[in-house]
Formats: C-alpha cells, sequence, structure tokens
C-alpha cells in the first residue's frame, strides 16, 4: 500500500503541477472545468487505496461486504451531487467523489477491524498527502510570472517529493534494486 500510495501521489503531482501543459489536450470548450482535475484525480488514488484494502473481503468470501460499502458510497455520491450541483454545479459532483472514496475507504477499515485485519499503517502515508496536495494548492494559487518559472518550480516540487520518499522509506533503493542470483 505504501508504494502505491507513493507512487499514485508521485502521478497526482506530474498531472496536476503540470496541467498548464495538458490542458492543451482538451478541447477549448472543456478548459474552464480543467479546476476539477486536482480534486477528481485526489478521488480516484482514494478509490485506488480502497480497491488496494478491499482484498480483505474478497479472500473471505465476505463479497456482501463489497456491496455495503459500494451502495453507501453511491448514496453519498448521490445525496450530495443532488444537494449541491444546483448550487455549486461540477464542482460539487467532483467533491462527490472524494466524500465517496473516503467514505468507503473508512467502511472498509472499519468492517475489516473484525472480520480480517489487513495491517496497513496509514498514518505513515499522512505526510505524503499533506506534501503533495500542499503543493499543489500553493501551484493552483501562487501566481506565476511566466510558463519557464511554473515549470522550474514546479519541477522543484516534484524532486522535493521524490527525495522525501527516498529520505523517509528508501523508495528509489526499493525499485531499483539489483536482485541477486
Amino acid at each position: 500500500m505504501k508504494y502505491f500510495v507513493i507512487i499514485m501521489l508521485l502521478i497526482y503531482l506530474g498531472i496536476n503541477l503540470y496541467i498548464s501543459g495538458i490542458q492543451f489536450i482538451v478541447g477549448k470548450n472543456f478548459r474552464e472545468a480543467i479546476i476539477v482535475v486536482p480534486i477528481v484525480s485526489m478521488a480516484y488514488l482514494f478509490y485506488g487505496v480502497y480497491v488496494n484494502h478491499s482484498i480483505w473481503y474478497k479472500l473471505n468470501d465476505l463479497t456482501r461486504f463489497g456491496i455495503y460499502i459500494t451502495l453507501i458510497g453511491a448514496a453519498i455520491t448521490v445525496l450530495i451531487n443532488v444537494i449541491f450541483i444546483p448550487v455549486y454545479g461540477y464542482m460539487a459532483s467532483a467533491w462527490a467523489h472524494v466524500a465517496s472514496y473516503g467514505a468507503m475507504i473508512i467502511m472498509s477499515f472499519i468492517f475489516a477491524e473484525k472480520r480480517y485485519k489487513v495491517h496497513y499503517n496509514m498514518k505513515e502515508l499522512a505526510p505524503y498527502f499533506i506534501l503533495a496536495i500542499g503543493m499543489v494548492i500553493f501551484s493552483q494559487f501562487f501566481k506565476y510570472p511566466n510558463l519557464f518559472t511554473e515549470l522550474a518550480i514546479n519541477t522543484v516540487f516534484v524532486i522535493l517529493f521524490v527525495i522525501y520518499a527516498q529520505y523517509k522509506d528508501k523508495v528509489l533503493t526499493v525499485f531499483f534494486k539489483k536482485e541477486e542470483i
């Protein structure tokens, strides 16, 4: 789980820190909605964490818990969309995904606690999330003087994230370790 989250946060940073270039892949009519990308990409990262953790009910033939969790997640999505889309538009739908997948993670951990505990130290992953989200928030609100400065600063952010991961968890060592024969 740890390496999955680190790699996915690196992809999250790659997408969201270089969004000003990536936006040109999208048609001009859709570029105003590019502001939902950081939110939706975090939601899908949460979904990946849920899928990674959900192995507990599959291994124990308790797939009914997958149904419960999915139905509650769907209910959260529908409820938030019905209440908030008339006021906030598509931003509400993006946040509904975050809330839904976040709730699904929490429910999966709660249900697994008594039935098949999977030992993931999620607290040790919190600094990675805080760092990556902080970098993306900074890049969204900081007014860069030009594209070159934006790319340079955001590249430094990505390098700092990798350095932090290497310092804290020796990530590069794990991925580039030579196998002995």
